[in-house]
């Protein structure tokens, strides 16, 4: 049973997580040789975590990688107009990124590809002798998953998943406090995912982009971690408790069909596609202190907000 608290110790815990991070830590030495990282996709999220990563000192952008030229002549230029070098250029097809991990000027990687390619490419990266760093999801089946975990003890290089929902400064706050004991012993949380995502789902004639393609051939919680992941960290996930078993149902497919039928008309083939992926999905996971978590992911169904994040312990 949690013990009772006063409002200004509830305040205290939480604030004392929402100070800027690195306050009170000494700068690295100026002196220190800079992390070279090479970037494989710079679409979109892509192209925003490159801006973000040159504003971090002690860092240099040596190669990017994308298919799509246009994507990646954008990506070079903003590297040379922000440090005045350019990065090397690689799109000669999709297998061009290994050519990047043979670079020697190359010691990091980041990966924001279509989902399916992550884990493939964060093994061949840390095989080449090179960290990797992830945008979510880590990998879609239990093969990829169990190749990331022996690949990084085999090679001994770093991996980390691009969980950006942990690092919420309210998110961070809440943790804080679970850490100084303010709600007592957590047994259950409520979390999930819903995010429209129809129209980034198909190509403006009709036919499925990367996620539209998951949604037809895939069932399932196809998109867990931002809301498991500040989860995982209240429930102490793998320090000091583990997940032990889950359970997943999904609703029947309808929103993307209808998404189709409204947009391009009853008899387009857009709209025959038959979607594997239901509206709702819910996960049970237990842990192996009995605590449960109800986990739900919806990235289809029309709301007046396009995306949402929820979190309950």
């Amino acid at each position: 049973m949690a013990a009772r608290i006063s409002r200004r110790r509830l305040l205290a815990a939480g604030m004392a997580a929402a100070l800027p991070v690195g306050m009170g830590k000494t700068e690295e030495s100026a002196s220190a040789a800079p992390i070279r990282f090479g970037f494989i996709g710079v679409g979109g999220r892509g192209t925003y975590l490159l801006r973000l990563i040159q504003q971090i000192p002690g860092v240099r952008i040596t190669a990017i990688c994308d298919i799509n030229e246009a994507n990646l002549n954008r990506a070079i230029e903003a590297v040379r107009e922000t440090s005045g070098e350019k990065p090397a250029g690689y799109a000669a097809g999709p297998l061009d990124y290994r050519r990047l991990l043979a670079r020697e000027d190359v010691d990091a990687v980041v990966i924001a590809t279509p989902v399916p390619l992550h884990a493939p490419m964060a093994i061949d990266a840390m095989k080449a002798g090179k960290h990797a760093y992830s945008e979510v999801t880590a990998a879609t089946t239990l093969e990829d998953c169990w190749g990331l975990v022996e690949t990084a003890e085999q090679t001994g290089r770093l991996y980390m998943l691009a969980e950006n929902y942990c690092y919420f400064r309210p998110n961070m706050m809440v943790l804080n406090m679970v850490e100084q004991g303010v709600f007592g012993d957590l047994t259950y949380a409520e979390c999930g995912y819903v995010h429209d995502t129809r129209d980034i789902k198909f190509k403006a004639d009709g036919s499925l982009e990367w996620r539209g393609e998951m949604a037809r051939d895939m069932i399932g919680h196809l998109y867990p971690t931002h809301p498991l992941g500040p989860v995982a960290k209240c429930f102490k996930i793998n320090r000091g408790d583990r997940f032990v078993s889950c359970v997943a149902m999904t609703s029947r497919p309808e929103a993307m069909a209808y998404y189709a039928r409204k947009r391009w008309g009853a008899d387009h083939p857009a709209a025959k596609i038959d979607f594997k992926q239901g509206d709702s999905s819910v996960t049970l996971i237990t842990t192996a202190n009995g605590s449960l978590i109800n986990l739900r992911y919806d990235g289809c169904s029309a709301r007046p907000h396009p995306s949402a994040a929820y979190f309950a312990i």
